[in-house]
């Protein structure tokens, strides 16, 4: 409920890494302690390093951490025939989803869920590429619920379908949304 309001960015944290990394991090300036379970000195130890820690900028006006964007890039590529919905990811990244959604964009030039149809459009034209690739397994493959709406993202991206796709005798990378995976930066 705090970081509804303007200027707050509140975590709730119960150990030092969390408190020192949600400000170093994410500009975290409200630390949140529940009650249960904690005990004085150890609710002292953590809200003593939430004090001392430093906020740093510089990453923050790059986007997310770099560890943290190849967690989540790494992530994606793995799991791409499976749901990838902005809370989840935002949840490895230890941010709401507002903030993840504004420092993915930040990171990579495109929004989450963008990013994520660019890899499956990607890993997709590596599949349709054999000999023997079905479209309809290529399309439940990258994570497409059928064939006529993988199509459909297809043909917006690359700019024809995926059975021309097959059938042409150049396949030229497609460089979709200005970022390709080989030149995108994600140390």
């Amino acid at each position: 409920m705090a970081n509804k309001h303007p200027g707050i960015r509140a975590a709730l944290c119960h150990d030092l890494n969390s408190a020192r990394q949600g400000v170093q991090d994410d500009g975290m300036n409200l630390l949140v302690m529940g009650g249960y379970g904690l005990t004085p000195d150890w609710a002292c130890e953590v809200a003593g390093t939430f004090i001392h820690a430093t906020y740093l900028p510089p990453e923050q006006a790059l986007g997310i951490p770099p560890r943290r964007l190849a967690r989540i890039v790494e992530h994606i590529r793995k799991n791409l025939d499976t749901p990838l919905a902005v809370g989840t990811l935002s949840r490895m990244a230890q941010m709401s989803q507002s903030h993840f959604s504004k420092m993915f964009k930040l990171s990579t030039g495109l929004a989450p869920h963008q990013f994520v149809l660019q890899e499956r459009i990607n890993r997709s034209q590596e599949l349709l590429r054999k000999d023997d690739a079905k479209i309809v397994d290529v399309a439940l493959e990258v994570g497409f619920e059928n064939q006529a709406h993988f199509t459909t993202v297809f043909g917006n991206l690359v700019g024809m379908t995926p059975r021309q796709f097959q059938r042409s005798s150049d396949y030229e990378p497609t460089v979709m949304y200005g970022h390709s995976l080989e030149t995108a930066q994600i140390w």
